[in-house]
């Protein structure tokens, strides 16, 4: 079927579109241009460097199960996001909640609570048997006479 009148014709040697399939070499090429764009310390978000680039961020795992090159810029690259992470979290560089929101769920760090003794009691169970139990504890005797 021709285009409308007026249309262009249609692209008949599919060059429109997502790209098929990436050459060794231009993944090599992606690898390293991922890794210099680490050299910007407040680069941290793999999404925006998918972004920059104009590709779907999904690009960037399926790459890494491509080749082997682009799998260890990948493996890199997320051992300088969790630093980047904890070093900005605690120098106050990023906003700490967000940076312990993302080292939870991509990191697999988790906050373990503080044991307080051998019975296995947190800082938040000691709290909780003593909240309202607090009046008990002052008795002072006032001699205003």
């Amino acid at each position: 079927m021709p285009p409308p009148f007026g249309h262009p014709n249609y692209d008949t040697e599919h060059k429109a579109g997502k790209k098929k399939k990436w050459t060794d070499d231009e993944l090599e090429k992606m690898a390293d241009e991922f890794e210099n764009w680490w050299n910007n310390p407040y680069n941290v978000w793999f999404e925006d460097f998918a972004l920059e680039k104009k590709i779907h961020p999904q690009r960037l795992s399926e790459w890494a199960t491509q080749n082997d090159r682009f799998a260890e810029a990948m493996s890199h690259a997320d051992a300088m996001q969790k630093s980047r992470l904890i070093n900005g979290g605690l120098k106050k560089v990023f906003h700490h909640p967000m940076c312990a929101l993302i080292l939870h769920n991509k990191h697999d760090i988790k906050t373990q609570p503080m044991i307080l003794n051998g019975n296995n009691e947190t800082i938040d169970d000691y709290i909780k048997q003593g909240d309202g139990q607090s009046k008990d504890l002052v008795t002072v005797e006032r001699n205003d006479k």
